[in-house]
């Protein structure tokens, strides 16, 4: 999904995943590059699913390459203080990937659909989203992804839950 070029890989794979699993190639990927960690016991659990904080984090070090100071980023929603993903909330925040609802809160827990996803990725790859009067909020967002040859297939299921394999 994040459109990662398939390179040699270095580091040992996530202790859950062989070679033959779907997403192998872009988690391995993303762990080389030091974006994506994994759990304490060196699994990836990829077909867990992934929340709004940690999608935020894989983009803005795996699309920017960013590492935003905590000093400088952080309390940007009133669920987003100094907590481990408080920098890279709060960074996607003033780039204008992300929004929060209308309670002031951008719900970093919160598991994030497809429907999310995409307008977050789309954002964070600064891909011209086209204006649209019709539909559903993330229909523009459906547009671009089309016209960018990026959906998987043309039944786009927003509110589809996604897994950390699959954002990989």
């Amino acid at each position: 999904f994040l459109l990662m070029m398939l390179v040699p890989m270095q580091a040992a794979a996530f202790s859950d995943l062989s070679e033959n699993d779907n997403y192998y190639f872009e988690l391995t990927y993303l762990q080389d590059e030091g974006v994506l960690n994994g759990y304490d016991d060196g699994s990836m659990k990829p077909g867990n699913s992934i929340n709004r904080a940690e999608l935020v984090k894989i983009l803005v070090e795996g699309v920017k390459n960013a590492k935003p100071d905590s000093s400088k980023y952080r309390n940007c929603f009133n669920d987003v203080g100094t907590e481990w993903f408080a920098p890279y909330v709060c960074y996607a925040a003033e780039q204008g990937w992300v929004e929060g609802y209308s309670d002031g809160s951008f719900g970093p827990g919160k598991t994030v659909n497809k429907a999310e996803s995409m307008k977050i990725v789309l954002e964070a790859f600064d891909v011209k989203i086209p204006s649209s009067s019709s539909g559903e909020w993330y229909q523009p967002y459906v547009d671009a992804a089309g016209l960018k040859n990026v959906l998987e297939n043309k039944n786009l299921n927003p509110e589809k839950l996604q897994t950390r394999g699959e954002v990989g």
